[in-house]
């Protein structure tokens, strides 16, 4: 029987690349099921098992995670236990070893020669609409996240997007940046260093690259990673609590100002509040997350409730919604302002998905929990009835031996011996 551990649904994408994939068990061993979600999506589906044999022939088995399981709709592929080599030079960064990085990020670069042009100068175009290529064998999305390092071997364990030979510098420039922008802060310090050291530079041949593999694959690519804060910075609300109720008609006027990456918004509320809470609408229409930078007030005993939060990060909130809420409950009886300042950021579509898979597989983790009780009880349940079978079992046999002519012999000598 097969049960699912994991799930991710890729349906940002267009119909013919869009795929459901999933981390299954099957009689205890688990593997990586990928799974066209439309008809479109099956030669993708029979793309992926071929790229599979072209990266065997370049990096041999143990390098490449093996298709096991085909179907024209679906592919089963080994799953690997270890970690990926992007916690692993995350770690290194973590743990101020920077040698150790630069010694993964080399032996990555080494890597990926293997399958790329070592150097090319004259830069030119890859041929995204190349995946059916026979001569396709470098890929293109071979970043940290898709290499597994198990007892230092190096497995590679998605490999959707071959494309013909390309330089070697643009999957390096696609793989570092994923890993400066998603962890920009952490790594403010050395992201000159990086980039000087492997000429990791803007290139707008690079930037043009990136964004025909994104428009390629995904829908609306460029309305996806364009969106700007500063459209959404006049699409803040304040309510008044009136009767209980919060509704249109009572909103507070206030002002509203970027400062730097932050939103700050403020109020004359004198003799405006009448009960104990005003709500902030912080933005609408949108997906976001909300993180409260200060509050300045002269109400008192006041404190903040997002009130329909998907995630609450200490004072960072995440909405899966496009009404989100925060209200703000104290005592504003003598409160005559109030000064909100908060970052802001509208979640992308591949944010959106992202937490509609987490939401998605905390789902599966709490109906396998369920199943899981439930067999246990089934189980608890048949040793119990088989108990009670047995009893009645043996009551009848004792019942069929007090009848025998035997038994009542026996009965009779008892009783003369007493």
């Amino acid at each position: 029987m097969e049960k699912i551990i994991y799930t991710k649904f890729s349906s940002e994408r267009k119909k013919e690349f869009a795929i459901q994939t999933s981390i299954v068990e099957i009689d205890g061993v688990k593997y990586s099921r990928k799974k066209a979600m439309y008809p479109e999506a099956k030669i993708h589906i029979k793309r992926i098992v071929e790229n599979c044999d072209v990266l065997t022939k370049i990096y041999g088995k143990k390098h490449v995670a093996q298709c096991v399981k085909v179907s024209d709709d679906e592919v089963y592929t080994e799953f690997i236990e270890g970690i990926t080599l992007s916690k692993k030079i995350e770690e290194s960064i973590l743990s101020n070893n920077i040698n150790l990085f630069y010694n993964y990020v080399d032996e990555y670069i080494t890597f990926i020669k293997k399958s790329c042009l070592s150097n090319n100068n004259s830069i030119e175009m890859f041929e995204i609409s190349q995946l059916d290529s026979k001569k396709r064998c470098s890929n293109i999305d071979m970043i940290f996240d898709n290499i597994i390092v198990e007892n230092n071997n190096w497995i590679i364990i998605d490999y959707e997007w071959l494309v013909p030979k390309i330089d070697y510098r643009f999957v390096l420039y696609r793989t570092i940046n994923i890993l400066l922008e998603r962890n920009k802060i952490r790594y403010e310090d050395i992201i000159y260093d990086i980039r000087e050291k492997y000429i990791i530079q803007p290139d707008p041949n690079y930037i043009k690259w990136t964004n025909v593999f994104g428009e390629f694959i995904f829908d609306n690519y460029i309305q996806r990673y364009t969106k700007s804060i500063s459209q959404n910075v006049h699409k803040s609300t304040i309510y008044v609590l009136t009767n209980g109720q919060y509704n249109e008609n009572n909103t507070i006027v206030h002002t509203t100002e970027m400062i730097n990456e932050s939103i700050k918004i403020k109020a004359n509320i004198k003799g405006l509040i009448k009960e104990n809470r005003i709500r902030i609408d912080p933005l609408e229409g949108e997906f976001c997350s909300c993180e409260i930078i200060s509050i300045d007030t002269d109400a008192e005993n006041y404190y903040i409730t997002p009130f329909n939060a998907y995630l609450i990060d200490g004072d960072k909130y995440t909405f899966f919604t496009i009404d989100p809420i925060i209200e703000i409950i104290g005592d504003f009886s003598n409160a005559t302002y109030i000064t909100i300042i908060y970052k802001l950021n509208v979640l992308f579509s591949s944010e959106i998905e992202n937490m509609a898979n987490k939401l998605r597989n905390h789902v599966i983790h709490a109906n396998n929990e369920v199943k899981e009780a439930l067999n246990a009880r089934d189980i608890a349940l048949n040793d119990k009835n088989n108990i009670i079978i047995e009893r009645e079992n043996l009551i009848h046999e004792i019942n069929a031996i007090k009848s025998t002519k035997g038994y009542r012999l026996l009965q009779k000598i008892r009783k003369l011996i007493k």
